[in-house]
Order: structure tokens, then sequence, then C-alpha cells
């Protein structure tokens, strides 16, 4: 197929050295006094946009183009980007910005090349090879340059290399090194225009162009490095006569001279035998194509290939089937194994939780016997006051004193006392000092203390601390009983009743009335304190000794032998939160944590059922009293009455 008909690098020659024919005289026509005026139109835009700003762009692009060559929306358009791109650039040297602002009002620069060269920085003051490189590389440039008709190209990269250099960057494109980094670059950049010169042949063009344009250089300011960049253009383009060029096809001779009259001569007389050959060839190519290349070789090979896929597919899924299947059997081993770790995790108590259940152990049996004692105490104070049963005042009010004085003097009585004063009332010492004056010192008997040693279901004589309880119920309430009544008086023979003597015997009883409702507050707290079940005493009595408390005597006179229900209760809803390690035993399991919170929960449940006791017990009291302020007037209205009505009365 290569002929020496062929007649295209003869045509490509001319094209270039058309290109290279109106570089340099379109570059050298600025010199003309229509180009001094717009360059001096665009030194005063310039210097107003330096002075004004941003702002005043859209004015100053109006009046040049009022006064470019070639006035039209288009060039306003390119003229408003110019100075917008030049407004917010960096570097740019100001002979250079004219230049490029009145080359765009003059029409020798494209108006998209002169928007995308305002924006490269550093117009014009690009002062080596190795920035004059970068910027043609730059993508803006290169896609301008790439979508303009190849025989308009030239002159862009011709423009572009003047107004982006400056003398510095020309001079050293004299250097053979620095000309043939040059050349590289743009035969690589640009192969559509300089891919198929010789390499050595364009840079010795590139070092004739440093020579020639630095002699231009005297021209005015960014001017002369416009037209020193369209001679480098123009002797890069330059094909001289008789001048060997190597391309990418074989060596052909251009022999077109200065013009391209032969080219256009010679391409009409070759026009149908070149294109009968490219039809015949493309026939040809087909025909192979089709045959010999699809269905002998392609065709079979890829049916083959695509047999060999499918079976390596079906296979391949079958694989990842299985792993499929593992994947799911392992999540759900995994799966089973979390349950199993959380189970494991949510059922296992701590040691905290063993010590609440440990302690409320004997609780509810605890206060069974509390509750037991209260009734005994309150009914002991009662058959006192009535003189029954198998008390101390059962023969009368003197026994009663006689009894309560003999155990004074034996147990209670401090020798000390009304200023040394009992000695012969006294006259032998009492042998447990710590007894002494127990039978009114409230503090001492009862509040101090968690536990008493009180327990009516055991048998036997009564312990220290129920004398002392006795002895200071007696002191407290009814400390004078009333004086025992003769039977003649409340009634007489054939069953006659005394009203006058009943009704006094019945005040009596009101009055015993109204002091249970006290004895009952008084028999509550003490028998809180009474001895309680010791099923849980160890583990009470171990929380204490872990608060520092070693010595077991010690612990025994804080709780006492037997904890009490008031013990047990202190331990549960204080004693127990003094220990640093309740607090670090929280950092537990949630469950656990949980289940403590539980547990306090119903302490505190316990807490308030004791408060609401308490309260009824005090709500009690207070109606007592109550009754009690109130009598006097209501006695008052009840004579009232029955003076009204004659039946008398009494104050």
């Amino acid at each position: 197929m290569i002929t020496s008909g062929y007649r295209k690098v003869g045509l490509i020659s001319c094209m270039i050295l058309a290109l290279v024919a109106g570089a340099l005289p379109q570059l050298a026509r600025a010199q003309t006094t229509g180009t001094t005026n717009l360059t001096t139109a665009a030194q005063n835009a310039l210097s107003a946009l330096n002075t004004t700003g941003p702002s005043a762009i859209q004015g100053l692009a109006v009046q040049l183009n009022a006064l470019s060559t070639t006035p039209s929306a288009q060039n306003l358009t390119n003229i408003t980007q110019t100075l917008t791109a030049l407004s917010s650039g960096q570097n740019i040297n100001p002979a250079s910005a004219t230049a490029l602002l009145s080359g765009v009002m003059g029409g020798q620069i494209p108006g998209q090349l002169g928007t995308v060269l305002a924006a490269v920085p550093s117009l014009g003051n690009i002062n080596s090879v190795q920035g004059l490189q970068a910027a043609l590389q730059n993508p803006s440039v290169q896609s301008l340059i790439a979508q303009t008709p190849l025989a308009n190209q030239a002159a862009l990269i011709s423009n572009a290399v003047g107004l982006l250099g400056n003398a510095q960057a020309l001079q050293q494109l004299a250097n053979p090194a620095n000309a043939l980094a040059f050349a590289n670059s743009l035969a690589t950049t640009f192969p559509s225009v300089f891919g198929g010169l010789n390499i050595n042949t364009l840079t010795q063009q590139v070092q004739n162009l440093a020579t020639n344009a630095l002699t231009q250089l005297g021209l005015p300011g960014g001017l002369a490095s416009a037209i020193a960049g369209g001679a480098l253009a123009g002797v890069l383009g330059t094909i001289p006569g008789g001048t060997t060029i190597t391309l990418s096809t074989p060596t052909v001779r251009a022999t077109c001279g200065a013009c391209c009259s032969s080219c256009g001569v010679q391409i009409p007389q070759d026009y149908t035998y070149v294109r009968n050959e490219i039809t015949s060839e493309f026939l040809k190519h087909q025909q192979w194509f089709l045959t010999t290349y699809w269905l002998d070789n392609i065709l079979p090979a890829l049916m083959l290939m695509a047999e060999q896929l499918t079976v390596t597919g079906v296979h391949q899924v079958e694989i990842i089937g299985t792993m499929l299947d593992a994947k799911h059997q392992l999540e759900t081993q995994r799966l089973f194994q979390q349950l199993t770790a959380q189970a494991h995790k949510d059922y296992q108590p701590s040691e905290g939780m063993c010590t609440f259940g440990s302690t409320v152990k004997s609780l509810v049996s605890s206060e069974r016997l509390s509750n037991l004692v209260q009734v005994g105490l309150a009914q002991r104070m009662n058959q006192r006051q009535l003189m029954s049963g198998n008390v101390v005042s059962n023969e009368s009010e003197d026994s009663d004193i006689r009894s309560r004085m003999t155990k004074y003097i034996s147990t209670y009585c401090d020798q000390a006392d009304n200023t040394n004063g009992l000695s012969q009332f006294c006259p032998t010492a009492t042998p447990t000092p710590a007894r002494r004056n127990i039978d009114i010192n409230y503090t001492k008997n009862i509040e101090s203390r968690l536990t008493l040693d009180v327990d009516l279901t055991a048998a036997g004589a009564p312990t220290p601390d129920l004398e002392d309880l006795f002895a200071l119920s007696a002191n407290l309430f009814a400390h004078n009983i009333a004086p025992k009544i003769d039977p003649n008086k409340l009634g007489g023979p054939n069953n006659q009743v005394r009203q006058s003597a009943i009704e006094k015997y019945m005040d009596l009883r009101a009055i015993y009335a109204k002091r249970s409702v006290a004895q009952n507050s008084f028999a509550a707290i003490t028998a809180m304190r009474a001895n309680g079940d010791i099923a849980s005493a160890p583990y009470t009595k171990h929380l204490i000794q872990e608060l520092g408390i070693s010595n077991p005597t010690d612990i025994d006179n804080i709780l006492g032998i037997k904890p009490s229900y008031f013990a047990q209760m202190e331990v549960l809803t204080k004693k127990l939160y003094q220990n640093p390690t309740f607090y670090t035993e929280l950092y537990d399991k949630p469950t656990n944590v949980d289940r403590k919170g539980a547990a306090l929960q119903a302490i505190g449940l316990m807490q308030d059922r004791d408060l609401f006791n308490s309260l009824i017990r005090s709500e009690a009291v207070l109606s007592v009293l109550l009754e009690t302020m109130l009598e006097k007037e209501q006695n008052k209205i009840i004579n009232a009455g029955r003076k009204m009505y004659g039946a008398g009365g009494s104050n």
C-alpha cells in the first residue's frame, strides 16, 4: 500500500510551510499603527482594572470591544473572559498581559486561547524551558489546541509560547540539551503537529530559533516576546527546500518549495487510483477478518473458552455454596456459643448476692419473735395496772411498791445518788455496776443497744434485760397504780350494782386504755430489739467483722448473741453500705448488678413497712392525746345538757 504515488507527505509539508509563512507576518503586524492604538487601549484598560478592581470589568470590556478591529458579541465575551482571568491571575507580566489583550482585540489571538492563557500563572514571566513545557502541558491549553483544526494548531502553539515565555527562557533554548528536551516535549505534547518530524532536525530548528528570536527582543515589552514566540512556531514548522524530514512512513523528499501549487495539481490526478486501491484493500481486509481471523480462529477459540468458563463457573458456584453453608454453620455455632457464654454470665451469682440472701435468712423468724415480745410486754403492763395475773401487784398496790423497792435496792441502787445519801437506804452496793439506774435510763437500757436478751419463748427465770424492761416500764407508765377497790363497794347481794362506784371504775379503765396506746409504742420499740433467730447470726457478725471489728466479744456486744430484727435491719440498711467491698462488687456482670438493685428495693420495702407501722402507732397516740384534751370540753357539753333537762350535773 506504500507507493511512490502517495502525496500525503507533501500535503503535510505544504500545510506546515503555510503556517510558517503566516506566523511571523501575523505577529509582525503588531508593529503597525492600528496595533499600537490597540496596545495603548489595552494598557489603559489594565491600569483602570488595577485601580477599580473586578467591578469595572464589564464596562472596560464594552469600551475595548468598540475599539477592536471586529466588534461583535462574541468578541465582547472573549474580552470579558480575558479581563476576568487577568484580574484573578498571579505573577503576570504587564507587557505580556497588554500584548495578550491587544491580540484578542485585534483578532491575532483567538478569544478562547486568550482566556486560557490569561488564567495560566506567571504569564510572560516564565524564565525556563521547564516552565514553558509545563505551561504547554496545561490541560486547558492542550484541550483547546486539540479541539482546533490541525491547520491552525501551529499558530496557537506559536502565540502561546510567545506570550508565556521571556528572554531568559528563549536564551536557554540555545543550549543543545535544553533544545532537545523542548523538542521532545513538543513531539510528546502535540503529536499531531510535531510527532512526525525527525527529533534531531526539530532540535536544530529550536536552537536556530533561540538565536534568531533573541534579536527581536528590542521591541517594546511583551510584544517582543509574542513576536519571538511566533518566530519559534514558524521556525519549528519550517521545512527548508531540499531538507529531508523523517516521518512515521518511509522517507519522502519534499520538493514543493515555498508553495503548494505542484501538490495541488498532483492530488486530483491520482484521486481515482488511490480511491480504488483503498477500496480493494479494505475488501480484502474484510474478507480476511471474517473468514481467516474470525470464523477459522477466533470464533472456535471463543466457543471453547465459553465452554471451559461455564464448567469452571459451575464448579466455582459449588465452591461458593459450600462456603455459604460453612458460613451459616459457623455463624450458628457462634450464636450458640454466645448464648451459652451469656447464660453462664447471667446465671453466675456473685458473692454480694449471697450476702443479701444469707443476712435476711432468718429475718421473718426474728420478726415473729419480736411481735411475740411486743404482745407479752403490753399484756404484762396492763396486768400490773389491773392487778391480775402473776405479777408484782397481784396482792395490792402496796405489794407492787414493795416488790419494786426490793428490786431497786438489790439491783439498781447507786449509793452515789442523792449526793451520796443513799448509803443508809442501800447499805450494800449492787453486784452489777452496769445495771445501776438502768431502770430509769431509757437510752442506756434500750436506745443504745441493737439487741436485748429477751426471749419469751424460753423457759426459766427472766433474763436481766427482761427485768430491766419491766422496771423501766413500771417507772414510765402507772408508777402509782390505782388502789384495790373493795368488792362490796362495787355491788351488793343479789347481784346489786352500785352505779357510782362502777362509773368510777370504768373511768379507771378508760385511763388504762389510753395509757395502753402509749405502752404499745414502748412495747413495739423494745420488742424489735428482742433476741432473733440465731440462723443468720454468723453471716451478720461476719459483715461487722469486715468493717474492722475482729474481737468476737465486741461483735456480740454490738449485735448481740442472737441479733434482733432491729439489728439485722440495721446491718441491711446501713452497715452493709459502709463496707467498700460493696461498691467494688458493683463492678460485676450487669445481670448481677440488676439483682442487687432488686434486693435493695426489697429491703427498702421492708423498711418502708416498718416506718408505716411506726406512723400508725404515732397516729394512735396523737388521736388519744387529742381525745384527752377535748374531754373537759365534752364534759361541759354533757353537764349543760343535763341541766337543761333537769337531770343535774357536775363540773
